[in-house]
């Protein structure tokens, strides 16, 4: 108590408390005798300040003195750190709410909510200088945002510059201050910056950094990014860091979302760039059958845009003598089959496509049909290939058939052949024979003697080769016969399985086809 009597009452009284703004006692009760309220703040003996509720009474004063004043201090200063408190985290609360349109924006950029993360975290502790960073994924280089203009002209760092990246060494290790926290993990502030151990002095160009404060980020193990903040009067406090650190939370968040959108797009642009270099068509329709999806290669099929087919009915771009086909294999997809299936378009020059279809039907959870989606292979060529082989094949039945036919004709026609050849020499005999009975009888009128009469009736007649004759010439006459029968037997069975020669529909032996086909 010893202290206070007769000290001043302004002598007492913490100016640094008051805000810096503080005129001495008459200035707070100001004038006139009323009784005045208000807050004060002192420093104990141990330095730490403290506040008080004052309130101030006047006395009457003897004479014409000085006046007297009654005061009554109330110590608030656990009121006043819950109010501080409440206001810093209404503060704070308010600050991080701002980001929750850049969070749950889709279109939103790294930078851009770097940018906020910059703005609100100067704001809330009130510092001159700072920055907000990613680490790229790829490179292990520090990216920076959104920073403060902090350089002069003589600095290599376009200060106007966006990403602006500073790479770490090649051993993974960042130098100098700012690199201090991404190095070691650890977030941390130093109101004596330039003499911290990481600290190598600030180049020239560069303002001088009186205090410094860093959080590195982590998305689970991983080193994401960094927010540096530099330069706040009075020096950083440890509620200076817990609240960077809220924001960086929230920053690793949309770093977390933003990368995952980046590699969803990028595996979304690799299958679109699959899909359209595909040497298959692939087409999906909706509910309605009408065309929701088409890649550049069915539309190379078809000859035609792709707005020529997007929302138009795929049916339409079916070959006429098809639809009703596809009609039907639509009406499988909407029960779940999978059946592929051969089907023709009309290509816009007016051939027709044929293709193979590989569908599959799209459900949604109620097991209601969406549409189908659907792999078209263009197999014109196939088929003209096919067709080939088709006619080829009939070519070499026919060869065989033909090679069969000759093998089965050649043996009658052989025997036939022999006959004919006996025939003929023994027609030649015979010819022989009635030459000499010509000249016989030509004696005979000539009056010929009896003893050449006789020898030439013993030239005449050989009685053995008669024989012969009368014996093999009628069996030779009756194989061919046979031989011929059987030729023309064959000859009709080829062409009854061949072709009948009638016109309309006519009624059929199904045995004699089948015998036909059994001689054949």
């Amino acid at each position: 108590m010893s202290d206070l009597v007769g000290k001043h009452y302004d002598e007492l009284v913490c100016p640094d408390g008051n805000g810096g703004d503080f005129h001495g006692f008459a200035a707070l009760i100001g004038e006139g005798g009323s009784d005045k309220f208000f807050e004060s703040s002192y420093r104990t003996r141990d330095g730490s300040l403290v506040w008080g509720l004052v309130i101030v009474s006047s006395l009457a004063s003897p004479g014409e003195g000085q006046p007297f004043y009654l005061m009554m201090v109330d110590d608030i200063t656990k009121q006043r750190s819950v109010h501080e408190n409440r206001d810093w985290n209404l503060k704070l609360n308010r600050a991080l709410a701002r980001l929750h349109e850049p969070l749950v924006n889709s279109e939103a950029s790294i930078m851009a909510v770097a940018e906020i993360i910059y703005e609100e975290t100067r704001n809330i502790t009130e510092c001159q200088y700072g920055y907000v960073g990613s680490v790229n994924p790829v490179t292990g280089d520090f990216v920076v945002h959104s920073f403060s203009k902090m350089f002069g002209t003589e600095c290599k760092v376009d200060p106007e510059g966006m990403n602006v990246v500073f790479p770490h060494d090649g051993d993974g290790h960042y130098p100098s201050l700012w690199g201090h926290s991404l190095n070691t993990g650890v977030a941390f502030y130093a109101n004596d910056s330039m003499h911290h151990e990481s600290s190598k002095g600030t180049p020239k160009g560069h303002v001088d950094l009186n205090n410094y404060l860093s959080i590195p980020l982590f998305l689970k193990d991983d080193l994401v990014g960094q927010i540096g903040l530099a330069n706040k009067d009075g020096g950083f406090s440890a509620r200076d860091l817990e609240a960077v650190r809220e924001f960086g939370k929230l920053f690793v968040l949309a770093i977390s979302r933003i990368r995952d959108k980046e590699k969803i797009e990028e595996s979304e642009a690799r299958f679109r760039d699959l899909v359209e270099l595909m040497q298959e068509g692939i087409l999906a329709d909706d509910v309605d059958g009408r065309v929701t999806y088409v890649n550049h290669r069915f539309c190379n099929m078809l000859g035609v845009s792709r707005d020529d087919l997007m929302g138009n009915p795929i049916k339409s771009f079916v070959l006429k003598d098809d639809q009703g086909w596809y009609q039907q294999q639509r009406e499988l997809r909407k029960e779940g089959l999978l059946d592929n299936y051969e089907l023709a378009f009309l290509h816009k020059d007016g051939h027709k496509i044929f293709t193979l279809v590989s569908p599959t039907p799209l459900f949604n959870e109620r097991k209601e049909y969406l549409g189908s989606f659907g792999v078209v292979m263009d197999i014109t060529k196939l088929k003209g290939l096919e067709s080939q082989l088709l006619q080829a094949q009939k070519l070499e039945s026919i060869g065989q058939l033909a090679a069969g036919i000759a093998h089965e004709i050649n043996t009658p026609a052989q025997y036939v052949d022999n006959n004919i050849r006996f025939l003929k020499t023994s027609m030649e005999a015979m010819l022989g024979i009635v030459e000499r009975c010509a000249e016989f009888v030509e004696a005979l009128k000539t009056g010929t003697s009896r003893e050449d009469l006789l020898y030439m009736a013993d030239m005449v007649m050989d009685v053995d080769e008669l024989v012969l004759l009368k014996e093999d010439i009628p069996e030779a006459v009756a194989d061919s016969l046979v031989g011929l029968d059987r030729i023309l037997e064959i000859v009709k069975s080829v062409k009854q399985l061949a072709h009948r020669g009638m016109k309309g529909k006519v009624f059929a032996d199904i045995n004699e086809a089948v015998r036909s086909t059994v001689t054949v």
